[in-house]
């Protein structure tokens, strides 16, 4: 026994794709596949299609219509005109729940895995691993296209360190990892750049600074493969690492740097080490003025906003895109993204709920979900709990309020003016500003 179906295909290169295909049974197989909204990949639906020689649910003179729509990811059901999709479900929930139980069990393994404390963009992109991504390359086009030195403040476990590995690859052109992606048709992947990437671990003391600082231009001097001379004074070794790339490379060089400020924020409990940290730093960072001529981009991520005279002396040209509403999600999750691309993921979820224990954070445009949470949410079955707030929760403001005593019941309903977003410094330190900047504010 079998039927004619009808398909109409709606994708995101062609509005209107037809098929007119036979089937032995089991087409309604196909229609609960896509009801569920688990046909992720065009080319997989027709495999689906299930013999089932039976089945009373049609015969062969009935005619069915599917109208799917594979951009939103959505199906419609027509018998004779009728819309059906109600009754499909139904009757495979009642009549087939052997083939709702396979259906289902394939279904799962084409879900997307969740990318937890990756911040690799290779790994999350890489096929073979199926990480869910979500596209932040339109605002990396953004700033490339319209400004050469930027700086991003935002709470830790926000996806900083991966937006960052992102840019990298893009300037060093590694075009395959962006297939599908917004930048993948906009970008002239053969205009390569090398990139200088840094990045801060905690330190307690000059001697481990030096020796971070140090790790990082030796590991950037491998990966391009060049030589610098050998000087005793880190910003001079990095002078000389920003000059030669651009020498052998012929090309303007693109500084990243991650967690600008961490060696300072390690030590707010020992104020002379963390003003040492603070010249040190502000020494090496001068040095992206100095050398301003061999430099393409420059990007700078931390917790932290430190005033422009106490670490970037110098530097004006550096843009402080923090609380710019244009780039307000260049980090977390939108409600969008919740809808879309984590719909399968959060099934039986109440959204309302969602939305009151994580889309509290607001960077002045639509308030954006902390990643941390709805990832370890998802992969704990869907436990509401405060992923974020235990694991996340700098060791620098711990210290601040052992130190200074402060009292958190003046945080209720407090109502501050625009000193909230200044930077600050650390012998000015405001423990508002400082809950704003670290995400606990908002």
């Amino acid at each position: 026994m079998g039927t004619t179906a009808n398909i109409h295909i709606k994708t995101k290169e062609r509005e209107d794709i037809q098929y007119s295909v036979w089937m032995d049974g089991g087409y309604h197989t196909l229609g609960l596949y896509l009801l569920n909204n688990l046909a992720y990949k065009k080319n997989d639906f027709l495999d689906i299609f299930a013999e089932d020689e039976e089945s009373d649910f049609h015969d062969d003179k009935q005619e069915y219509l599917y109208y799917i729509d594979f951009e939103n990811n959505l199906v419609d059901i027509y018998e004779h005109g009728e819309k059906i999709n109600q009754k499909v479900k139904e009757y495979l929930l009642t009549e087939r729940p052997d083939l709702v139980k396979l259906i289902r069990e394939e279904s799962i393994k084409r879900l997307k895995k969740l990318p937890i404390g990756i911040q690799t963009f290779e790994k999350i992109r890489d096929p073979k691993e199926n990480y869910l991504y979500i596209d932040k390359t339109k605002e990396a086009l953004d700033l490339i296209e319209n400004g050469t030195y930027y700086f991003l403040s935002r709470p830790r476990r926000f996806g900083k360190s991966l937006f960052l590995d992102t840019l990298q690859d893009i300037f060093e052109g590694k075009k395959k990892l962006f297939e599908g992606l917004y930048i993948y048709d906009k970008w002239d992947w053969e205009d390569r750049y090398p990139v200088i990437k840094f990045g801060f671990s905690g330190n307690r003391n000059l001697k481990e600074l030096y020796a971070v600082i140090e790790k990082n231009i030796d590991s950037n001097k491998e990966r391009l493969e060049i030589d610098c001379k050998k000087v005793d004074d880190s910003d001079v070794c990095f002078a000389n690492l920003i000059e030669n790339a651009y020498k052998k490379k012929k090309k303007k060089v693109v500084i990243l740097i991650d967690e600008y400020d961490k060696p300072i924020l390690d030590n707010l409990d020992q104020l002379e080490v963390a003003k040492e940290s603070r010249e040190v730093l502000k020494r090496l960072y001068t040095q992206l003025k100095e050398n301003d001529q061999y430099i393409k981009f420059v990007f700078l991520t931390g917790v932290s906003k430190f005033s422009k005279s106490s670490i970037f002396s110098g530097l004006n040209n550096l843009r402080d895109i923090s609380l710019l509403p244009r780039y307000g999600t260049i980090c977390g999750y939108t409600q969008n993204d919740i809808e879309t691309d984590f719909k399968e993921l959060l099934e039986g979820v109440d959204l309302d709920e969602l939305q009151k224990w994580y889309n509290g954070y607001n960077f002045l445009s639509d308030k954006v979900y902390n990643p941390f949470d709805i990832l370890l949410f998802i992969d704990s079955d869907h436990k509401f709990s405060n992923y974020w707030f235990k694991t996340g929760t700098p060791s620098f403001l711990i210290k601040l309020f052992k130190e200074q005593h402060y009292n958190l019941a003046t945080f209720e309903n407090l109502l501050v003016g625009e000193e909230l977003l200044e930077s600050f410094d650390i012998e000015n330190i405001s423990l508002e500003t400082v809950m704003f900047q670290s995400g606990y504010l908002t």
